[in-house]
């Protein structure tokens, strides 16, 4: 219902904390729009961001 709201006020939902596959499978089913936590990476500073996905 939360997640049909937000759909329908044209918001993005952002999980955050998602540290394994389960926590991202659930998201995935829920229809969660932006997704974080270190099941992708670390915590990394903006020179490592850009480093790492930029370069």
């Amino acid at each position: 219902m939360f997640i049909f709201f937000y759909t329908y006020i044209q918001h993005e939902l952002v999980a955050e904390g998602i540290e394994q596959q389960c926590d991202l499978d659930l998201c995935s089913t829920l229809a969660i729009d932006k997704l974080q936590g270190y099941y992708f990476d670390k915590p990394l500073t903006a020179s490592q961001l850009q480093e790492k996905y930029l370069s």
